[in-house]
């Protein structure tokens, strides 16, 4: 059966970065802080991250960085269509090794 139409399993993520997936910033995007990055330094404009929490997910690509009023920075995330399986599964068929 193709995992397109598996049913949804009961999976725990490991997000790159924390985020609110219902959270929009007003313009379709979702946001979250840098220093909640698993990685901050490897959090630039076109990334593609994990984002959501261990119960919730999705694949984003960092549309945006802004500075917050705090001094710290806001992420502003492009949510991908699809699950974050979905993903795994593409990125393990374009990889392989000779």
């Amino acid at each position: 059966m193709s995992s397109r139409l598996a049913p949804k399993e009961n999976l725990v993520y490991r997000v790159d970065i924390a985020a609110d997936l219902n959270n929009d910033d007003g313009s379709g995007r979702i946001w979250a802080f840098l220093d909640e990055a698993q990685d901050p330094e490897g959090v630039e404009v076109g990334t593609l991250l994990v984002a959501g929490s261990e119960g919730a997910a999705a694949m984003c690509e960092v549309a945006s960085l802004e500075p917050a009023a705090d001094g710290g920075t806001i992420v502003h995330l492009r949510v991908l269509p699809g699950r974050v399986a979905n993903y795994r599964d593409a990125a393990g068929r374009a990889v392989f090794r000779r």
